[in-house]
């Protein structure tokens, strides 16, 4: 990617972004880099807790890393849809993984290799298994995300293609200016915008999803605050409007009222009017 755009260029200048995807962006308030960087994730998925395969439990979210045994692709009788079958085994067990509808994994995943997995276990009748987990080659410089924001999606643009869209502007190293004095950063012990947007969409760790939050609240409300002071101030320098008053109607109002008017009434009315 090149480095020559910054928060204010437009969404075209990233690869991967053409005019079908902007005009859905567009339909979203999403025009430049800094929208989208602003385009926070509504939950995160944590994989970084690390366990053996006899450590397994179901419905919670893990990573490890097994050997691939064994792995078969057939087809449902049913539905057509083709269904790969492996079985991952480390040194204190082995468990069944399985992908639907992906004809190419065995392009993949290879028998006897060593993989690094991302995985949720389900329990069912027949046991313990792993549905569609997120792989890399145990020995691979590429890097899986343990803790994984998980985005809202806009048309046909999945949480995927957010995450990896947005991984690609902060791989280019795009600088995000800082705005609040060094003192206000120092007293509410807050981290700097820098590193407050590449932690709410790329987090170590746990604290940083936290460091983040508070950060980008405090943010929002200064801003906010901001934007009170400044319409208030403005409303105070600006004279108001003259009101065109006519007496004469006021007076054939009040003689119509099947009332009169108590003393607090009539001074009240005296002063509005200036009578």
């Amino acid at each position: 990617m090149s480095n020559s755009f910054s928060l204010q260029s437009d969404l075209q200048v990233i690869p991967g972004i053409g005019e079908k995807y902007i005009k859905i962006l567009n339909k979203q308030n999403l025009f430049t880099i800094s929208n989208l960087l602003h385009c926070y994730p509504y939950k995160f998925l944590d994989y970084s807790t690390k366990l053996h395969i006899n450590q397994i439990r179901p419905d919670q979210f893990f990573h490890f890393q097994a050997k691939i045994t064994s792995i078969n692709c057939t087809r449902s009788p049913r539905k057509k849809i083709f269904i790969a079958t492996a079985i991952a085994q480390d040194k204190t067990g082995h468990i069944k993984i399985t992908w639907f509808n992906n004809r190419y994994i065995k392009n993949y995943i290879k028998q006897n290799q060593e993989y690094t997995f991302l995985a949720k276990a389900t329990l069912d009748n027949n046991g313990l298994f792993i549905s569609n987990p997120q792989f890399a080659l145990a020995k691979s410089k590429s890097k899986l995300l343990l803790i994984q924001p998980v985005y809202s999606q806009t048309g046909r643009l999945n949480s995927k293609w957010f995450q990896r869209i947005i991984g690609r502007i902060l791989a280019n190293q795009i600088k995000i200016p800082e705005f609040l004095p060094k003192t206000i950063i120092e007293k509410h012990q807050l981290i700097s915008s820098q590193k407050a947007i590449r932690s709410i969409h790329q987090p170590k760790s746990p604290e940083d999803i936290t460091f983040a939050k508070a950060r980008l609240g405090f943010d929002e409300i200064f801003l906010m605050q901001l934007r009170s002071l400044f319409i208030k101030s403005q409303s105070q320098t600006r004279e108001a409007a003259p009101i065109n008053q006519d007496i004469s109607l006021v007076k054939k109002i009040l003689s119509k009222l099947p009332f009169t008017l108590t003393n607090s009434q009539k001074n009240l009315y005296g002063k509005l009017f200036k009578i």
